[in-house]
């Protein structure tokens, strides 16, 4: 079984199409399980509409903000909470895009999207498809930098094995209680530094399951210069989130909680904080690379020195002094050259 799993378009078009490029230069899929928020936002989405109904295989859930799109409702706001002004004009997309999809006969197709859906994998586990988490559409979601018991409740009485989740449009994969829950990224609207689409690739077996979290180069372009053709209500909040120029906060908070350790020839070790998408980008940045770990919280890098070298820290490449002076310094690389 092998699958491409998508995850929050946000009527980009043009990223779309690059990774369904990408998923044909991998050679191609047996199915497509998509995990919502196909439409709303982008300048596009009818297109994107018509471009994952027709594809192969495909299962689909809602998103939060296809919901919107259906029935008007919106994010909630509890009392006491500030929103600021630019990110109001997201209300203002909702609306065109509720009343597209009710203008070209999509809202119906909208509206039957279920909240989630179940398979089982060859090897016997159970796979949970959803948006935000289990059994909701919307919320906090799987953000990142959540501590381990920050997650542990969205896995609570859970049986399946595995949870593939979207909505934070960042992607990862975490082990807890020895259940695998993964954000599969965003394809349409990024909030990664590099504002790169990204998708996961899973190959199922009887052996067992194996993830790819892709990232794909793409230019934005074209869907910026949609955005001014259709005169649309969010469109300079929405370009310079698909430029990167635009960040909500917890996004750019979390654009250091995960690091990766780097192994480099000669036994030299470095630590990492810049963003990466997969090992080929970290290899790209040292030239003497030779093999990765990461993205992991500041805790788990600890663990797997521990676990590496054991308690005695003269072993390990960075003491736990190091890797907190790290953590509240504003370097980007942590390198050890002779330990």
């Amino acid at each position: 079984m092998r699958l491409a799993l998508l995850s929050d378009i946000h009527g980009n078009l043009t990223a779309l199409e690059a990774v369904l490029a990408d998923i044909q230069t991998r050679g191609g899929v047996d199915a497509y399980w998509l995990l919502g928020d196909f439409a709303a936002m982008g300048g596009q989405p009818l297109a994107v509409l018509e471009r994952i109904a027709a594809l192969p295989g495909a299962r689909f859930v809602r998103g939060n903000t296809d919901r919107y799109a259906f029935d008007g409702s919106r994010p909630a706001i509890e009392p006491g909470d500030t929103v600021p002004r630019r990110y109001l004009t997201l209300w203002d997309s909702f609306a065109w895009t509720q009343g597209l999809l009710a203008g070209s006969g999509w809202r119906e197709w909208v509206g039957a999207l279920p909240l989630d859906f179940t398979e089982a994998l060859p090897n016997g586990h159970n796979a949970l498809c959803v948006h935000a988490a289990p059994g909701e559409d919307d919320g906090v979601g799987m953000r990142a930098g959540m501590s381990d018991d920050q997650l542990a409740p969205l896995l609570a009485g859970v049986e399946a094995e595995w949870v593939f989740v979207g909505h934070t449009h960042w992607p990862q994969h975490r082990v807890l209680g020895g259940k695998h829950l993964v954000n599969v990224g965003s394809v349409g609207l990024p909030f990664t530094p590099d504002a790169l689409p990204a998708y996961t690739l899973l190959e199922a077996t009887v052996q067992g399951v194996r993830l790819d979290q892709r990232v794909v180069d793409y230019d934005p372009a074209p869907e910026i210069a949609a955005l001014e053709r259709v005169a649309h209500p969010s469109r300079t909040l929405i370009a310079g989130l698909l430029s990167g120029a635009e960040r909500f906060e917890w996004a750019r908070a979390a654009d250091q909680a995960y690091w990766h350790i780097v192994f480099l020839e000669g036994e030299a070790v470095v630590l990492t904080k810049k963003h990466y998408g997969h090992w080929r980008r970290v290899a790209t940045d040292f030239a003497d690379y030779k093999t990765s770990l990461g993205p992991l919280l500041p805790a788990h890098v600890i663990a797997y020195f521990r676990a590496a070298h054991g308690d005695d820290e003269t072993a390990w490449p960075f003491t736990q002094t190091e890797l907190a002076a790290f953590l509240e310094s504003p370097a980007q690389v942590l390198r050890q050259e002779n330990r």
